[in-house]
């Protein structure tokens, strides 16, 4: 897992350090990059730490304590962070696509604006555990926590399905149409 750790942090770093030399900050697609060594550094920083300490500790983390709502949350929302960054690098590679000019571009405004909108995506599909729809509960091994994928109640299914729709399935679809306009 530190070798994990290590290579990622690193990894991250230098490909934020890259993205910032001068002609690939002129690319249209760099702040998505940008975006998703962020979200991979989000989840090495403040997620990995807590697993790891766990780990060490020999102390699982327990069903409703802060760690484990933190750790859900802020692996839940840098990854979904990243699907949704995904989604929109196909997005903009289309909007490019389309464009009849030597050099096109986004303006800075909407870009931010893409990027604020991946990061709201992940928090708010996030977030209903946190406020009490569903719940997290630690993994099998007991170092991470995740959504309840085994409940039956009711309540926590319909969270299931809200997760995989507007997680997995949504995003699935649009890259897929993107594609295959790219492609057409």
């Amino acid at each position: 897992m530190f070798f994990v750790l290590t290579v990622g942090f690193f990894g991250n770093v230098i490909t934020l350090i890259v993205l910032r030399y001068r002609e690939h900050r002129r690319k249209v697609i760099t702040p998505l990059m940008i975006n998703l060594a962020v979200a991979d550094l989000v989840i090495i920083v403040l997620v990995y730490p807590v697993i790891a300490a766990t780990n060490l500790l020999g102390v699982p983390l327990e069903e409703g304590s802060l760690r484990c709502m933190w750790s859900s949350f802020a692996n839940g929302v840098a990854g979904i962070s990243s699907i949704a960054s995904l989604t929109s690098m196909i997005g903009v590679m289309y909007h490019v696509f389309r464009q009849t000019v030597l050099h096109p571009k986004i303006h800075t405004r909407y870009m931010t604006l893409i990027v604020t909108g991946t990061w709201l995506y992940g928090i708010l599909l996030n977030l209903p555990p946190l406020i009490g729809w569903s719940r997290t509960v630690p993994g099998k091994a007991g170092i991470s926590c995740g959504p309840d994928w085994a409940t039956s109640d009711t309540e926590g299914i319909i969270y299931i399905v809200f997760l995989l729709v507007f997680g997995f399935f949504f995003p699935i679809t649009m890259i897929s149409t993107f594609h295959y306009l790219i492609y057409r």
